[in-house]
């Protein structure tokens, strides 16, 4: 009888310790896979912690958490412990090398090897050499999709333009967690759905999504971003109003919005007293120019469909260096339009508008700076000449291209003769061409 229990006994503990040993090894595997080292287990954890606890992205063994998990616990000479304080961001470098296929990057030095992060190619670090503050990898053959970089808590700049690779993907939910982040450069790279409404931050000071595949409104939470400087999203699918708020940043310097599909009014602007250049041209907007500060050097607001008299909102802009304003429906009597107070211009695109004038307008003579003047397009332009004052820019000085409707105005000195379909025949044989 004692034999039978003593035999059951065993029996029945081997059994537990056999359920048990199941039990364990049905736990890790919901984590993902079983650990491949003593390493492991405690690394995990302490990502797990600076996820907030979410052990979600782990789950996977194929998720990039996952992968960039097993080069921190086995593959990486540096053997980072898990209370290392520069855990957290060699994790998330990690990711950004497999999540955008690093491997085949176009430079790589030092990546995932024993150097310090601080040491790996575009990445740079504060003057402490321990916290990262920079990630510049332009044009550096990067594809796939950007992964979540808030780890990376130091980070002030990112710069991940012109890599076509990363063509389809998405801009990084996960910027606008970062409360130190000053600029993002992610020009030229085929991105596609809409800018995260995080991002609109008071930090944030350069934001560049320009030639990318960027959709939707432009959101009102831009009110919050009080130290913006430059705003470049041209040639995207952005569409709706241009917000009102724009107007109230006070250190944006540059923006551009040209090549979208912005409708409606432009915002007032005179109030960005810091305001050097604006490029509007080919949307859907209408009405009038709004008054624009005093500072502005470059303005184009071209192939519109803008409204109304322009001399009164651009005659005293003494550091204008462009005005386009081609394309548009305003009506002007160019007598009246004076830009002679403009001495720095250098490019004035007035061409196929609905200017008017019975005499070619004399306060261009002043611009010695002028290269380029178009003025075809526009049928109620008539004159019988040219004055010899205006003629000297082009003979002596430095307008290369002076190109008008030479059917409605007598020119011997245009450098190009047009029709009113645009169509330019040069007139000169020189150098220049529209």
């Amino acid at each position: 009888g004692f034999l039978a229990t003593l035999v059951l006994g065993i029996s029945l503990g081997t059994g537990m310790s056999k359920r048990s040993s199941s039990q364990a090894l049905q736990n890790q595997q919901q984590w993902g896979l079983i650990p491949t080292s003593a390493r492991y287990l405690p690394l995990r954890d302490a990502l797990v912690e600076l996820h907030d606890g979410d052990r979600t992205p782990f789950l996977s063994v194929d998720s990039l958490h996952h992968q960039a998990l097993l080069f921190i616990a086995d593959e990486d000479p540096r053997q980072l412990s898990p209370d290392d304080p520069s855990l957290g961001q060699r994790f998330a470098l990690a990711m950004l090398f497999y999540s955008t296929y690093g491997m085949t990057w176009n430079s790589k030095r030092s990546w995932m090897t024993g150097e310090t992060e601080c040491d790996w190619e575009g990445v740079f670090c504060a003057q402490d050499g321990e916290h990262v503050d920079s990630i510049v990898l332009s044009k550096n053959g990067l594809k796939g999709n950007v992964s979540d970089l808030f780890l990376i808590h130091d980070l002030q700049q990112l710069d991940l333009s012109h890599n076509k690779g990363l063509q389809g993907s998405r801009v990084p939910e996960s910027l606008g967690s970062l409360h130190l982040l000053r600029s993002v450069h992610l020009s030229g790279c085929g991105l596609v759905g809409t800018i995260p409404e995080s991002l609109w931050t008071e930090r944030i000071e350069i934001i560049d999504f320009s030639s990318n595949e960027i959709t939707g409104h432009l959101s009102p939470a831009i009110k919050e971003s009080m130290s913006l400087q430059k705003l470049l999203l041209e040639n995207n699918s952005l569409d709706g109003p241009i917000p009102d708020a724009i107007g109230d940043l006070p250190l944006l310097n540059e923006l551009r919005f040209g090549m979208n599909k912005f409708s409606g009014e432009i915002a007032n602007l005179n109030k960005l007293a810091a305001l050097r250049v604006l490029t509007l041209q080919d949307n859907q907007l209408t009405g009038s120019l709004p008054n624009l500060p005093p500072k502005i050097r470059v303005v184009d607001v071209s192939n519109n469909t803008l409204v109304g008299i322009l001399g009164a909102k651009v005659k005293d802009l003494p550091e204008l260096m462009e005005l386009s304003v081609q394309g548009n429906f305003f009506s002007d009597n160019l007598d009246e339009l004076d830009l002679s107070k403009s001495l720095s211009l250098e490019l004035l695109y007035l061409n196929d508008n609905h200017f008017r004038s019975t005499k070619f307008p004399e306060w261009i003579a002043p611009l010695m700076q002028l290269r380029e003047l178009k003025l075809y397009g526009n049928a109620g332009v008539v004159g019988n000449g040219i004055p010899d004052t205006v003629c000297d820019l082009v003979n002596f000085i430095s307008l290369e291209i002076l190109a008008i409707d030479c059917n409605h105005v007598v020119c011997t000195c245009c450098t190009h003769c047009c029709t009113a379909l645009g169509e330019c025949m040069q007139e000169t044989p020189d150098e220049f061409s529209m």
